[in-house]
């Protein structure tokens, strides 16, 4: 098997991507709990107040987020399953912007932990996805690296743990958006 059909083989296994695009729809439920527990109810209310009513419309915000991110990782994994590498850098490309968006847009002042630690863990996850890609196109070019199963099995090894670790992040950031009453 050559290092191409080998790396799609690894990857598939680990489920990189899925977990990926799992670990954000979890993120986006969490993002939704978190709006609830901080007095953003769906149901209208002559009730609310103005920081409820800002926390409200910040979730509406990051559920658009969500959504197009999700997308974005749909799209990643087309690309992927498809060894379109062009494909898989345009998509990390539009994750990086939505990141960017969601960076730029004003948290109200009990989620702005949240979003941080949201932000970290995605720019996390975003930066494995790219060693991902970069580890793909060295294998489809096979100039950057010597690819002896060791020496890939240990680069994948070290992305897996980054990607991970990013998980982990997203997790502490589960706890904050719980922790809000």
């Amino acid at each position: 098997m050559n290092v191409c059909a080998r790396f799609i083989v690894l990857y598939k296994e680990i489920g990189m991507a899925k977990k990926f695009r799992n670990t954000v729809a979890g993120a986006s439920l969490c993002f939704i709990l978190a709006g609830t527990l901080a007095g953003c109810a769906a149901a209208p209310s002559p009730h609310l107040t103005e920081a409820q009513k800002e926390n409200r419309a910040y979730m509406s915000q990051i559920n658009g987020f969500i959504e197009n991110l999700s997308s974005c990782l749909d799209s990643f994994n087309s690309a992927v399953s498809r060894y379109d590498t062009v494909g898989m850098k345009a998509q990390i490309s539009k994750i990086s912007d939505e990141i960017d968006k969601l960076s730029k847009k004003d948290a109200p002042e009990v989620l702005a932990p949240m979003k941080d630690k949201y932000l970290s863990a995605l720019g996390t996850l975003k930066t494995a996805l790219n060693s991902y890609v970069d580890l793909y196109s060295a294998a489809q070019q096979g100039t950057t690296l010597t690819f002896t199963s060791k020496a890939y099995a240990d680069k994948l090894a070290a992305i897996q743990k980054q990607y991970d670790e990013g998980l982990a992040a997203l997790k502490e950031a589960d706890a904050i958006a719980l922790d809000l009453k």
